[in-house]
């Protein structure tokens, strides 16, 4: 039962994303082609063509959870659903629910980091490129994940991180960059 409320609640936001698209070229819900990237992308695809291969091999399973009255669209549809689709209002939705169901625990663990990647140096140190995480220990979820080049733009990352979670009754954790005024102000 806890899974089928999980579901809905993540389509019920996802259906308040503003659909782009002029009402003659609708073929395709517009929550089922955000739902089928998300599916394809957590299954590995890289790319439009592997999502629309993903989608095809897996319609059957696709439908359980929603419509698909059109079948799977055509990779080029699916980039340009995706590319019209307002990025903000879709991380919003998303972020929406992962704080809702963060919050059902009683007190969740977010580790912040960032981390240099190795083998991504090309003008010295401060050109390697930095990744910023956000990851909710109970649940296993990484929650958020962002990069830059140079390791001086870590500290606004983690600021953009902190603004987008709920973190009442959080315990956050993030190594001694971050141990600023501003930092902990906007924590507490």
């Amino acid at each position: 039962m806890y899974y089928s409320t999980y579901k809905m609640t993540l389509f019920e936001r996802l259906n308040r994303i503003p659909d782009p698209r002029n009402d003659i070229n609708v073929k395709h819900n517009l929550v089922d082609v955000v739902f089928l990237v998300f599916s394809a992308v957590l299954s590995g695809a890289t790319g439009w063509k592997s999502i629309q291969e993903f989608g095809e091999s897996q319609i059957d399973w696709l439908r359980q959870y929603r419509g698909f009255e059109n079948g799977i669209p055509k990779r080029h549809c699916i980039a340009n659903i995706i590319s019209a689709l307002d990025s903000d209002t879709l991380l919003d939705a998303l972020f929406e629910w992962l704080n809702s169901e963060r919050t059902r625990t009683e007190k969740s663990v977010l580790a912040i980091d960032g981390k240099a990647l190795r083998g991504t140096k090309t003008n010295g140190l401060k050109s390697m490129l930095h990744v910023v995480n956000a990851y909710d220990v109970e649940s296993g979820l990484m929650l958020y994940q962002q990069s830059t080049h140079g390791k001086g733009k870590e500290i606004s990352l983690s600021h953009d991180v902190l603004d987008a979670l709920v973190l009442k009754d959080a315990i956050v954790t993030l190594d001694s960059l971050h141990c600023l005024a501003p930092t902990m102000a906007q924590i507490t």
